[in-house]
């Protein structure tokens, strides 16, 4: 085993005021000393990747889930409840593509078409595709809870 020591790193006045900032350079510095890319992933993310691997989703979701870990802290979900929403987005994405189209997402309502479902799709539907994604599929539940 190979062992190399960096030099102390002493922060500045900027990281003493914000520790985030100091533990995000002083990650970034390490990643640059190993040649590797620093990530913003939580052991959560890490999770909630491996949950969606187990439920046949192969990538395609990482991106998505990345995006969740910031929605997640604005709409107050948790581990728990961020796995609950994957299972259930899942049971409605069959082809594993990891995007809903309106008419599965009005199942997860258990509701018939109506004008305030299809508002809610449309708003969330942000790149207006005609399909939401697991960000957005999770938004919309989040915010009719």
């Amino acid at each position: 085993m190979h062992v190399t020591f960096l030099p102390v790193y002493n922060p500045d006045a900027a990281e003493i005021d914000d520790p985030v900032l100091f533990s995000t350079n002083v990650r970034r510095l390490i990643a640059a000393e190993l040649s590797v890319p620093a990530s913003d992933h939580t052991f959560d993310d890490v999770l909630l990747l491996m949950e969606a691997k187990k439920l046949g989703y192969q990538g395609g979701l990482r991106d998505c889930i990345s995006e969740l870990k910031n929605m997640r802290k604005i709409l107050e979900i948790d581990l728990a409840k961020a796995k609950e929403y994957l299972h259930e987005f899942s049971l409605l994405d069959k082809s594993r593509k990891g995007l809903l189209t309106y008419p599965q997402f009005i199942q997860a309502f258990g509701s018939q078409d109506s004008d305030a479902l299809r508002s809610l799709f449309c708003v969330l539907d942000v790149q207006d595709r005609g399909v939401i994604n697991l960000v957005e599929y999770t938004t919309g539940l989040a915010l009719v809870s």
